[in-house]
């Protein structure tokens, strides 16, 4: 069946939209091609209609079932989970076993979390500090040194008996990440750190770490500069700086010279060193 296309206004608009002044001459149109069947009009009639029915069909339900995957993405049971859902008091379960070489999907999942809740802390946020301070509880040491990183910018906001004891606890760990994220967080207290003076002397002494990243000297230089900071209160930790004066480590030996200036005063330290 073949019958001539009709030239309307608007169709001569968009051909020359779509192709400019370039088209077919008056009777060269492939729209003259209209519909081949072998049988009668009516016939090619109805498979015309039977066939925009069935797109019209299958077009509704695709709609349909994407309207209903948008609505029930929406639905809060479909959003994911807050950022801090990584904490005890919105993930229930066991405490994660917190050694890393046993497979452990709840602890992986909390840790997944923890770290995207790190990356969304705006800077200089405050009100992750409680979120923060529940983390250096934890027994897994990669919650620790995250918790601790992000705390370090946040301290001029947060109270001295709030996290030194838990620092303390936590210097005493294996991670050498951890000690030094520790050291850096307890210097920044100042006299109000001075029950962690023991803990500090300690790592004065320190002749290995776990990592090679962070060598041994540099523990003894953080400590000795955190020492230095707790200032007259650090009187007890005299003696383990005065050995660290002929430590092999330049940086210590300096480290420890103007920490006991700062703890004796200028001349006394100076005759020490």
């Amino acid at each position: 069946m073949i019958r001539p296309a009709s030239r309307p206004g608007w169709n001569e608009v968009l051909w020359t939209t779509f192709f400019g002044v370039l088209r077919p001459p008056r009777g060269k149109d492939i729209h003259d091609v209209f519909f081949l069947t072998d049988g009668g009009e009516t016939q090619a009639k109805r498979h015309i209609f039977n066939g925009l029915r069935r797109v019209l069909f299958w077009g509704l339900i695709w709609i349909c079932s994407s309207l209903l995957i948008v609505w029930t993405s929406q639905q809060p049971w479909r959003q994911a989970p807050p950022p801090d859902s990584w904490r005890n008091a919105t993930w229930r379960g066991p405490d994660p076993n917190p050694d890393q070489r046993i497979i452990d999907y709840t602890r992986n999942q909390r840790l997944f979390r923890f770290e995207k809740f790190i990356k969304s802390l705006a800077p200089g946020s405050t009100q992750a500090i409680p979120a923060l301070i529940e983390a250096l509880h934890y027994r897994d040491t990669r919650f620790k040194r995250q918790a601790t990183e992000a705390l370090l910018p946040l301290l001029d906001h947060v109270s001295a008996d709030e996290v030194v004891p838990v620092l303390i606890e936590n210097l005493s760990g294996r991670s050498a990440h951890l000690q030094q994220l520790t050291i850096l967080a307890l210097g920044h207290f100042g006299p109000d750190a001075a029950p962690a003076v023991p803990a500090l002397v300690e790592q004065l002494n320190c002749r290995s770490t776990s990592t090679y990243e962070v060598p041994p000297a540099v523990i003894r230089f953080q400590a000795a500069r955190a020492l230095g900071g707790i200032g007259p209160a650090a009187r007890g930790a005299v003696p383990a700086l005065t050995l660290a004066l002929e430590d092999g480590s330049r940086a210590v030996r300096e480290a420890a010279r103007r920490a006991l200036e700062k703890i004796l005063g200028r001349d006394a330290g100076q005759a020490l060193g």
